[in-house]
């Protein structure tokens, strides 16, 4: 409560840390219609981006019609609705670990099912440590219908990335590889993925899901769900995205699509991703 009131009577400090020169120019830049600033996919670096370039990487990622449809905004409104059906159908479903209790109950409900959503985004983060600066596909999905549910969903199958073949970072990576010993017949490798998340067959990643649930022993502390109802959100999920680019709809059809954990929160000036 003490913290919260600190905050709350905070105030943000008059001096800047640029001069008035700086900040015009930053202005200035944000107005420039032929370019596009955008973050970098590492190193918090900023990008600016002659915006037909920008918008043509775009437009190429968009035109392999492996993994991405372009649809009529009649097919995508069935979205919210489905999702609805799907969640009131498990709502009405008793819990497996206790009879008398719903799998989902009417809280999680209102919070999980979509009113009012708006479609989910779509932009690039360039690579600038690749040759011509190749752009990692990213779905921005605040405020669309399935944005509640896959929050929710990473609650429940974040604690099954349990795995002593994998780091959260590259300095963990470093500190591991401390210990490691290379003999003189033995070289250490790299594997470069390339987009990595839209390369991942859905049906194999909720195969490979179902198998870490069931064998969680844990999962009845975080969820009244089934395993199987959990599996149905998630396919359906997974299978259900939709974005928008220039005011044209598009549905992935193929692999799974890379989210931002600061969705909305970047300001892009004007361009058109």
């Amino acid at each position: 409560m003490m913290i919260t009131n600190i905050l709350k009577r905070a105030k943000p400090p008059q001096t800047k840390n640029i001069t008035s020169n700086q900040q015009k120019a930053l202005g200035d830049l944000r107005n420039y219609e032929s370019i596009t600033i955008v973050p970098a996919d590492k190193g918090r670096a900023i990008v600016v981006l002659d915006r037909d370039t920008h918008q043509q990487k775009i437009n190429n990622m968009l035109s392999d019609k492996n993994t991405y449809e372009k649809i009529t905004d009649k097919r995508r409104n069935r979205t919210a609705k489905d999702l609805n059906i799907l969640l009131s159908k498990i709502k009405m479903e008793p819990s497996p670990q206790n009879p008398e209790e719903k799998q989902i109950l009417q809280k999680l409900y209102y919070k999980l099912h979509s009113i009012d959503a708006n479609p989910a985004t779509f932009y690039g983060t360039p690579k600038i440590h690749k040759p011509d600066m190749p752009l990692r596909p990213i779905t921005s999905s605040t405020g669309s219908p399935t944005y509640e549910l896959s929050k929710h969903l990473t609650t429940l199958l974040t604690p099954l990335l349990r795995n002593k073949y994998s780091v959260k970072n590259s300095i963990e990576f470093t500190t591991q590889i401390k210990h490691f010993t290379i003999e003189p017949d033995e070289i250490v490798v790299s594997f470069d993925v390339i987009s990595l998340f839209t390369s991942i067959p859905v049906n194999m990643a909720l195969k490979a899901t179902q198998e870490r649930l069931m064998a969680d022993a844990t999962v009845p502390e975080r969820t009244n769900m089934s395993v199987d109802n959990i599996l149905k959100l998630l396919e359906f999920t997974l299978k259900n995205s939709y974005f928008q680019v220039n005011g044209e709809h598009y549905k992935q059809v193929f692999g799974c699509a890379m989210g931002s954990s600061n969705d909305g929160k970047y300001s892009y000036g004007r361009h058109g991703g």
